[in-house]
């Protein structure tokens, strides 16, 4: 994956984010990130985890805004033990990173970003895709993540499924927004795939946007690395692709394709 997929917006996007008055979600601040990053530790460890699961769990303790990219391997897959004392959270997120080979961290504006720097091509990829115009105003999550796909699968699948065919699981996240979540308004212009889900996991109670990557270079018609969901070992019919995952920090991360086979 070329790492020009997760440069900046850059000046031709114009970029809003909002909650709706009333809301109560966690925004990261300009700069948070950063010093997140570089908070000492003590000590930290995990025990058997993969190494998506051991990415969130990071991202969930020290409250990083994260997109995670994978390529599903077995190596991806292979339960990961490490530990640590006297470092720092960033130190930390570079070393699960590095127990893959191919693997980078960037951060671009607040959200922490773990990618397969070549692995998958940019002409593959469809987070490099950009929307000519991205509006979501005063509406939950789940609901803001489903307006990109149905943007997203216009590019990847053309033409789009019927409504009534539904959406693949995994597009909208670990579970339905409630009446109590904030809402959220992001207008952004021409701006990549990739960033928009980081608006979305800015401006959301979901923190945590996850692209899995189908481990053999199978492409849909159209030309895309085809992707997977966490939910379910199944693949996603090539009419719903793309698709990804957003969590909370703190979700337990869906198992079903995790685990070593």
């Amino acid at each position: 994956m070329s790492a020009g997929v997760f440069r900046g917006i850059g000046p031709v996007a114009l970029f809003l984010l909002a909650f709706a008055p009333g809301g109560g979600a966690r925004q990261a601040a300009p700069g948070n990130t950063q010093a997140r990053l570089r908070a000492p530790v003590q000590s930290y460890s995990i025990s058997r985890e993969s190494f998506v699961v051991a990415l969130a769990g990071i991202g969930g303790k020290f409250h990083l805004p994260m997109g995670i990219v994978w390529v599903d391997t077995p190596s991806a897959r292979r339960p990961l033990t490490l530990s640590w004392r006297r470092t720092t959270v960033g130190k930390i997120v570079d070393a699960i990173a590095g127990s893959q080979p191919g693997y980078a961290v960037r951060t671009d504006g607040n959200v922490v970003r773990v990618f397969p720097a070549a692995s998958v091509p940019q002409r593959e990829n469809f987070l490099a895709l950009r929307i000519p115009a991205y509006n979501a105003h005063n509406e939950f999550v789940d609901a803001a993540s489903r307006q990109l796909w149905v943007m997203a699968n216009r590019l990847v699948a053309p033409p789009a499924p019927p409504r009534h065919a539904g959406l693949p699981s995994g597009v909208a996240g670990s579970g339905a927004s409630t009446i109590e979540d904030p809402q959220v308004t992001i207008a952004l212009r021409n701006a990549r795939i990739a960033d928009i889900l980081d608006a979305l996991v800015v401006s959301s109670p979901k923190k945590i946007w996850i692209v899995t990557f189908e481990g053999r270079r199978a492409l849909t018609p159209t030309g895309f690395r085809r992707t997977r969901t966490l939910w379910t070992r199944q693949p996603v019919p090539d009419g719903q692709q793309p698709t990804w995952n957003l969590l909370h920090w703190g979700d337990p991360v869906p198992r079903a394709l995790l685990t070593s086979r």
